[in-house]
This record gives structure tokens, C-alpha cells and sequence, in this order.
């Protein structure tokens, strides 16, 4: 809504551009630098940073073009880590332990957290959502710092709410990003081997009904043929 300077913003004094538009497209505006190479131009809006200027963002070094706010450049975008953590059984003869695998998700738009176990039928535990979408604090003492995208890395070890989680890979996208950031990525460690899962899959094979033994029977034929006698 627009109205002219000077006068009050009353019904009648003020008038909208976009009545009558139909078109709301905004035309690119294209440039050339340095021999004739063409580029975008991003054009910036006025009362913004002053008078209408045209930036090169990716040929300008860091401060020179508006910054993003990190909820708009990393919007929707999540960094997903694979972990496992130990949990102690206290009631079971053959495990003293069990390894449950969870994901790992970091929002980079806000630098929440969230940790998810994948449901697997018949596990006999709650799985699903460990930790709700949250900002996480270290353990105490730094307990005054919140975990960011520096502290999660394949081979380390974080702990959220008393519990320690050991982080065995990341997918594609998260390897990528942070080898972008200057941050190498180890390879892939191995999950260690759960002996809860062990020996309740023995428990079930041994519960499954085995097949009968079949022998050869010998007497069948003896009792088919009894009093029959065969004539030449």
C-alpha cells in the first residue's frame, strides 16, 4: 500500500500499485565482467543498503553482499548421523548389554538435535523418538555451551542427557558439507556385534517345531501284502 507524502493515511488518500497486475514475475537482469563473461546480477531493493546497487555475491569476499540468516540459507537442510549406544540389561542370563542403533539429526537452521531408533518388530522394547527436537547442552561442567556442527564427527563420542551415543558413519549429504567446512570425515567404523539380539534369535530358532525324523518302513510292505497270495 502506497500513499503520496504529506498527506494522512486515510481511506481515499492512499492507492495499491498491484491493482489491474496480472504479472508478478520478476525479470533477471544479466551482466558481463571482466571479457565478456556473462553473470547474474542479484539486484537489491532499495532503503536496503542505501542506493539500488547490483552485487556479484559469488565474486564478492565475505561481508561485502547482505548476509543470509542462517533459518533462510539452511533451511531445511539436516545433517543425519549414524550411532549406537550401549544399555545395560539387569535381568538377562546371556547379555549383560544390549547395542541400539539410532540416528542422529542436526537442523543446521536453528542447531537443534534430534535422535530417532529405528522400530524393529518384535524388539520388546519402546523405539521410535529418544530425544525430541531440541538445542542440547554439554555435560556439566560446560554445561553453559550448546553442541554445534564442530562437535559431531564419525569416531566421537557425545553424550545428551546422561547418555553417551558413539557416531559410526553419516550419509552422503553430511559427508559432503563438512568436508566443505574444512572438516575431514574418518571412514565408517564398524558396529559392534549385540549379544541381546544374539541370543534372543537362538531363543527363537530353538522355539520353531522341528520336522519329524522319516525312516524307512519295512513293515508297511509286510502288512499291504499280508494273506494275498499271487497266482501263475
Amino acid at each position: 500500500m502506497a500513499r503520496c507524502p504529506g498527506l494522512p493515511f486515510l481511506p481515499g488518500f492512499t492507492f495499491n500499485p498491484l491493482i489491474g497486475k496480472t504479472k508478478f514475475n520478476i525479470d533477471p537482469k544479466f551482466d558481463f565482467i571482466e571479457k565478456g563473461v556473462g553473470a547474474l546480477c542479484e539486484r537489491v531493493k532499495p532503503n536496503m543498503l542505501g542506493n539500488l546497487t547490483d552485487r556479484y555475491p559469488s565474486l564478492y569476499p565475505r561481508g561485502e553482499v547482505p548476509e543470509i540468516p542462517s533459518w533462510i540459507g539452511f533451511d531445511k537442510q539436516i545433517l543425519r548421523f549414524y550411532a549406537f549406544f550401549r544399555e545395560t540389561l539387569q535381568e538377562h542370563r546371556c547379555a549383560p548389554f544390549q547395542i541400539r542403533k539410532v540416528v542422529i539429526y542436526f537442523f543446521l537452521e536453528d542447531g537443534t538435535i534430534q535422535v530417532m531408533e529405528p522400530k524393529i518388530d518384535n524388539s520388546g522394547i519402546s523405539q521410535g523418538t529418544l530425544l525430541a527436537r531440541a538445542r542440547v547442552r554439554f555435560p556439566a561442567p560446560m554445561d553453559a555451551n550448546f553442541y554445534d556442527v564442530m562437535d559431531l564427527n564419525v569416531g566421537n563420542e557425545v553424550e545428551f542427557y546422561g547418555r553417551v551415543y558413539k557416531i559410526t558413519d553419516c550419509d552422503k549429504f553430511t559427508r559432503n558439507f563438512l568436508n566443505r567446512c574444512g572438516i575431514a570425515v574418518p571412514d565408517p567404523i564398524n558396529v559392534p556385534e549385540d549379544p541381546y539380539y544374539k541370543s534372543r534369535a537362538y531363543d527363537i530358532e530353538t522355539r520353531l517345531p522341528k520336522k519329524p525324523s522319516r525312516k524307512i518302513d519295512t513293515l508297511g510292505k509286510f502288512l499291504e501284502n499280508d494273506r494275498k497270495v499271487g497266482g501263475i
